[in-house]
């Protein structure tokens, strides 16, 4: 009896440094494990379609969004607007398939659903809204036909009204180079040419003929670069490159634009120095002439420095205005 008595509290004193053995050999779970994957939530032009929160896998939901991303923007770059009557989804046993006409965007499983507390189905629904109002957001506005007619006939009065105008400048142009030609021979532009030595009249009008032809050429290309998103914008399957088409244009025109806006104080500071400090140059250099033909004197201060002074002044003045 003393034996079992013995026995049982050396295992009452053994066990408690056992268990504590035991779990310091067992491997640490980090913390950060146990927390839940990051969400990644998928948009499209600024609006919201779903957050991706479940993992499947090794695939988490930052690249469950990046391949959604991709799938997106494939079917949009290859799929004529309107894309949202384009938009579908199937229901499959284990997930739901979103498709914009043949290209497969992304899937919706039963974690995505639970992790929300939805149904799958009604969660399908809900998404396939976000997505219609999504790229209904970002569609391009097709010129709808106007009294029934087709896109072919407006593209035909389109290219109508392009011939038109470009007929015109040309009239327009080809009677500004024959009114140069009669202005040479005036009187005026005789005298005119007599004054200027170094420009003889021939020279003058041809590079006056020469500017009036690079405007000429300069407006028809721009109004035939115009013309071919305008053309295609009338078709459905062209209304997806015409504003890829003014953007070419209008996009570095608008750079420039805002350039020039933001440089204007800079511009305007430019001048108002560039008055003062001519302003200062000239009084400084009647002040000196006047020292130099003695009408203002100064004790000690000979003449012959005003020269050497002035030089000195408009040195140290341009120096400060810089």
């Amino acid at each position: 009896m003393f034996r079992t008595f013995l026995a049982a509290s050396l295992i009452l004193l053994i066990a408690p440094s056992i268990s504590r053995a035991e779990s310091s050999l067992r491997p640490k779970v980090e913390e950060s494990t146990l927390l839940k994957a990051p969400s990644s939530t998928l948009t499209w032009k600024g609006r919201t379609i779903f957050e991706f929160r479940e993992s499947l896998g090794s695939i988490s939901p930052a690249d469950r969004l990046k391949l959604a991303e991709a799938h997106l923007d494939l079917a949009v770059k290859n799929t004529t607007p309107p894309w949202s009557d384009h938009l579908r989804f199937v229901a499959t046993p284990h997930s739901i398939d979103f498709f914009l006409d043949e290209f497969p965007l992304f899937s919706l499983f039963e974690k995505d659903a639970e992790a929300l507390q939805v149904q799958k189905e009604w969660l399908a629904s809900q998404v396939l809204l976000h997505l219609k109002s999504a790229l209904s957001n970002s569609e391009v506005a097709v010129v709808k036909p106007l009294l029934g007619l087709r896109p072919e006939l407006w593209a035909a009065i389109y290219l109508v009204g392009y011939a038109l105008i470009i007929a015109l400048l040309l009239r327009g142009f080809s009677w500004s180079l024959r009114t140069l030609e009669q202005w040479k021979l005036t009187p005026f532009a005789q005298k005119l040419t007599h004054s200027l030595r170094y420009f003889t009249s021939e020279r003058i009008f041809g590079t006056l003929a020469g500017l009036v032809s690079l405007l000429r050429f300069a407006m028809i290309a721009v109004l035939t670069y115009l013309m071919i998103p305008l053309v295609l914008s009338v078709f459905p399957w062209g209304a997806a490159y015409s504003p890829k088409l003014l953007a070419l244009v209008l996009d570095p025109v608008r750079e420039i634009t805002t350039v020039a806006v933001d440089y204007l104080p800079k511009l305007f500071f430019i001048l108002v120095t560039g008055f003062f400090t001519r302003l200062l140059l000239k009084v400084s250099r009647w002040f000196f002439d006047e020292v130099k033909r003695g009408t203002i004197r100064f004790e000690g201060f000979h003449e012959d420095w005003a020269e050497p002074t002035f030089k000195l002044a408009r040195i140290l003045i341009l120096a400060f205005s810089l």
